[in-house]
């Protein structure tokens, strides 16, 4: 756990009352905060978190205190008297500055009918809401906020609720009141205020979605207002816990740092992640957008009204959210075959990143906030995290994963979890311990290759990691996952948690097969006697698509490492001369790109590989054609 202390043991917020005057031309602003939470135990102190703020008044329970600024951005409040345990309510007046690092309160530039323009905008995730108000910066200080901003007239002002009143006074300042949140933590508060349009409409539960964009794109936001309100509508019938807020905006941003955060209720967007032209926008681009808008929506629940205690749980957020957006986005697009397009950009993505020796493992300890973004690898915490989700949904089931994610969800609804509660509730609606199964996976680094020497009624399945490096596979691997083998056979041993077994299996009149649907993360590796039948069932077309794709992406990463020699990796790609989809020709691209580095220099092995690829790509060329056919299928 961490290093540095965390103070919401110390003092435990439960409401904030919070008042800022934003001063935008003039790079600052003015506010006053009202706390009230329970001290944990007597003293003489109560510790908020505070960077960067000037503090010109405090009091505690009305009665003026002094302050002391600490290290790790702690200011203290000392009390000459000692305060008892129980509640206590914290006033503080304070002033900061608007700075142009993208977090905190921070400027937005943009051009407007050739003028320049400003919005102001907020980003607090992981530790950043300090840098604004006084406050206990951590996931697990959770309360409820009531924000009310000072700004210039005639401007949008949106924040996590909506708006209770909206004002101008006699100095023609706009004076907006927001609704008080749910319980939240601090770096989930968020408001964005400048000149923005924006486009709404209902779901069919009554919750108002609207996507707000600078006026000069409103016309690219029908995209997005269109796959919210869907994806919005699934989550709600897949979790089983309805989305609790009154409305939900996405706003894009023309200076983000991120691609988004998933703000309850106020989701801020860079601009591309949010917005299409529909008239010049690829598929690829509209799939890439609506996985961003399903990732931050599940955040909405799996983050948002559940939230990690710690920042240790950070992956399971993010490769949750990863996960779901696939989910969500196959629900809503069915002819985008996006749990093949899971495979090619997320598992294949963390198998490359995996083999390395150096690699960090998916859950790591966090002992500062602000290690988050050294230590946070997209590959291994998204895309590997993802993968073992996948992984779990594939070997308990789609039934009882669901059913555990909505228990889950009930149970700890406006609190804070652990991995462990999670798993807990799945393992209720199992007969599996899931903790167990799981955090192999979790805490340690890289992934197992399994090789299987296939014999007549039996094959001696083993299991070690796979290094991409050949020289750093030689040496001593102690290594052992519980990897579900997930054959497409009838077999005696289901979940492979030695280094090796014999398993005996049922003969079908196709060859045998492990990791049927791409649901395990590890790859396979089979003698070339058998692999050589296995490319024959490609041939014959007697594997579904994502298992094509799977024994090939295998290939290619085993003879990367040495696994495997050159010429199987040849003699199986053969198999796919009559390959008509378009994720197993990215594989066969790598592949054929990895042997033009190998024979470069050579002039009469170029000369064969023109000639073999040339042979490759002809009968798609031919059933293709060089232009594009109306009504074509996305792939």
């Amino acid at each position: 756990m961490s290093s540095i202390r965390q103070l919401h043991t110390i003092f435990s917020p439960e409401a904030y009352e919070l008042k800022l005057e934003l001063d935008r031309s003039g790079r600052a602003f003015t506010g006053t905060v009202s706390i009230t939470g329970k001290l944990q135990k007597a003293g003489h102190d109560i510790v908020l978190h505070a960077k960067d703020l000037e503090i010109t008044r405090a009091n505690l329970d009305g009665a003026t205190v002094t302050t002391d600024k600490h290290q790790n951005d702690e200011l203290i409040l000392h009390s000459p008297d000692q305060l008892n345990a129980g509640e206590h309510t914290v006033y503080i007046e304070f002033k900061g500055k608007i700075t142009d690092p993208m977090h905190g309160l921070y400027p937005g530039y943009f051009k407007l009918n050739g003028q320049d323009q400003e919005l102001l905008a907020t980003q607090f995730e992981s530790h950043h809401a300090r840098e604004v108000f006084p406050c206990i910066d951590e996931p697990a200080a959770k309360a409820t906020f009531d924000l009310t901003l000072n700004t210039e007239p005639n401007i949008a002002v949106i924040s996590n609720t909506p708006i209770k009143t909206q004002d101008l006074t006699d100095s023609k300042r706009q004076i907006t009141v927001f609704e008080t949140t749910p319980i939240m933590s601090t770096y989930l508060l968020a408001w964005v205020v400048g000149s923005l349009d924006h486009v709404q409409a209902k779901t069919k539960d009554g919750v108002l979605v609207r996507v707000y964009t600078t006026p000069d794109k409103i016309q690219q936001t029908k995209f997005a207002l269109d796959t919210s309100i869907k994806t919005l509508q699934f989550f709600n019938d897949y979790f089983g816990v309805p989305y609790p807020l009154k409305k939900c905006d996405l706003v894009a941003l023309p200076d983000f740092s991120a691609g988004a955060m998933e703000n309850w209720g106020c989701i801020t967007f860079r601009e591309n992640c949010l917005l299409v032209d529909d008239g010049h926008t690829s598929t690829e681009k509209k799939q890439y957008v609506a996985m961003v808008i399903a990732h931050e929506l599940a955040h909405q629940w799996f983050g948002n009204l559940v939230t990690m205690q710690w920042w240790d749980d950070l992956w399971l957020n993010e490769s949750f959210a990863t996960w779901a957006s696939y989910l969500a986005c196959d629900h809503l697009f069915p002819a985008w075959q996006m749990w093949t397009r899971f495979f090619t950009d997320e598992t294949m993505l963390a198998y490359q990143r995996d083999g390395l020796a150096s690699v960090q493992t998916v859950q790591q300890e966090v002992s500062d906030p602000a290690e988050i973004t050294t230590l946070f690898d997209a590959a291994i915490v998204y895309a590997k995290g993802a993968s073992l989700l996948y992984m779990l949904h594939s070997y308990i089931g789609a039934g009882i994963f669901q059913k555990g994610l909505s228990a889950y969800l009930k149970q700890f609804a406006y609190g804070n979890a652990v991995t462990n509660d999670l798993w807990q509730s799945m393992s209720a609606e199992t007969n599996i311990d899931i903790a167990s199964f799981m955090q192999p996976w979790l805490t340690k680094a890289g992934h197992a290759v399994v090789s299987a020497h296939v014999g007549a009624q039996s094959t001696y399945i083993s299991q070690r990691r796979f290094y991409i490096n050949p020289q750093a596979a030689l040496k001593d691997n102690a290594d052992l996952w519980p990897i579900p083998l997930m054959s497409d056979e009838v077999i005696n041993t289901e979940l492979l948690d030695a280094h090796t077994v014999s398993v005996d299996y049922v003969k079908s009149s196709t060859p045998f097969l492990l990791n049927r649907g791409r649901g395990g993360f590890y790859l396979s590796n089979y003698d070339p006697k058998h692999l050589l039948k296995l490319a024959e069932s490609v041939t014959r077309r007697e594997l579904t698509v994502i298992d094509r794709l799977g024994l090939l992406s295998d290939g290619l990463f085993l003879c990367q490492g040495g696994y495997q020699p050159t010429v199987q990796l040849l003699q199986l790609l053969e198999a796919y001369r009559s390959e008509d989809s378009y994720p197993v020709w990215l594989i066969i691209k790598d592949i054929l790109n990895d042997l033009k580095m190998m024979v470069e220099g050579t002039p009469d092995l170029e000369l064969q590989l023109q000639q073999f690829i040339s042979d490759m790509v002809r009968p798609q060329y031919t059933r293709l054609g060089w232009r594009a056919v109306q009504n074509e299928a996305y792939e």
